[in-house]
Order: C-alpha cells, then sequence, then structure tokens
C-alpha cells in the first residue's frame, strides 16, 4: 500500500512498515477484495476483534500503570530510586492485580465512584476478551459455538465490535485516564 500524498520521508517510511505489519497479521482490511470470497466477513470480523482488543489491552494496561503510580506516589510520597522502592514497584505492585490497586487507591484517595465502576468494567471487558477465542479449532469444546463470528461482547450494553461499542469503552477510559492523572498531579507538583 503506498503512503499517502504530504507525508514526510521518515512518515512514509514508518507508514509502510504499519502496512507491512498489518499485511503479516492479516489486519490489512483495505485488501479485502484480494481474499478468499468465502472468507472475507470472517477474516473481516477477524481484523475487528483484533483492534479492539489491541485497544482495549492497551488502555487496560495505561489505567493499570496509572493505578500502581497512584500507589506508589502515595506510599512513598516522594520520586526515589532506592531499593526498597524498587521492591514495592517491580515486586509488588507491578504483580498486584487492577481491581486490588483500584480498591487501594480508592482508600488512600478520593476516587469518585463512577470511576471506581468504570475500572471494574474496564477490567471485565479485558478479561472476557482474554478468553474470547478466534477459531473454533483452539477453543475448548464447551465453548466452539461461541466464536467470534457467532458472539456479541457487551460493554455497558453496547457491543464492544461495533463504533457505538468502542467509542463507549474510549469515552470511559478516557474518563478513568484524566481521573487518575488528576490524582497523580497534586502529588507530582508536591
Amino acid at each position: 500500500m503506498d503512503a499517502p500524498a504530504g507525508l514526510t520521508k521518515i512518515e512514509r517510511e514508518a507508514f509502510s512498515e504499519v502496512a507491512r505489519i498489518a499485511e503479516i497479521t492479516g489486519s490489512d482490511f483495505w485488501n479485502a477484495a484480494s481474499w478468499t470470497s468465502g472468507s472475507r466477513s470472517v477474516r473481516l470480523r477477524h481484523v475487528a476483534v483484533e483492534l479492539v482488543r489491541g485497544r482495549v489491552f492497551g488502555l487496560h494496561t495505561q489505567i493499570d500503570g496509572l493505578l500502581a503510580s497512584c500507589l506508589y506516589l502515595r506510599l512513598t510520597q516522594k520520586r526515589a530510586a532506592s531499593p526498597a522502592h524498587k521492591i514495592l514497584y517491580g515486586h509488588i505492585l507491578e504483580e498486584m492485580p487492577l481491581l486490588r490497586k483500584r480498591d487501594a487507591v480508592a482508600a488512600l484517595e478520593a476516587l469518585p465512584k463512577p470511576i471506581l465502576g468504570k475500572i471494574g468494567a474496564i477490567n471485565d471487558l479485558r478479561n472476557r476478551l482474554v478468553h474470547l477465542t478466534t477459531s473454533p479449532y483452539n477453543a475448548a469444546p464447551q465453548h466452539r459455538n461461541a466464536t467470534i463470528r457467532k458472539e456479541k461482547l457487551l460493554y455497558q450494553g453496547k457491543d464492544v465490535f461495533t463504533a457505538a461499542g468502542l467509542e463507549k469503552f474510549q469515552d470511559d477510559a478516557r474518563e478513568v485516564v484524566l481521573g487518575l492523572v488528576a490524582v497523580l498531579k497534586p502529588r507530582e507538583a508536591a
């Protein structure tokens, strides 16, 4: 796929690399007309699932990191690189599940209930995506009928594999991220 006009040399190289990665992973939906006609709808659904998974996993990871930062700064009251701080961050906070981090931050900071609920909903969606199979061949027998070709995955009442569902998820994730950043800002200024 050719890079659009108006990009710099570095941007064209980056565009070409992303396009090649998309082709390697089968996510090059712009080439759907060249795919075998019987598999197009399944492959397009697979591309949508992979794009949604990437977005959900990325934002879940960002929220997890922000929660860890909130706890670290609250517990240490400063930024430091002592061995004890490295143990706290590297061995305790990095291994603590997201919901436990959320609960610990909520115990130490005044987080609005809607943000707490949204963190839980985002974590639940991430967990359901981890276990959603993309092929009937790699699913346990009892789950073979719940592959991505048939299943809707709801987030706050909307199918996350639709634009409306993904927008709802992103709006909630953005609200959570901004809420956690607001908790961090006063700490960083001190």
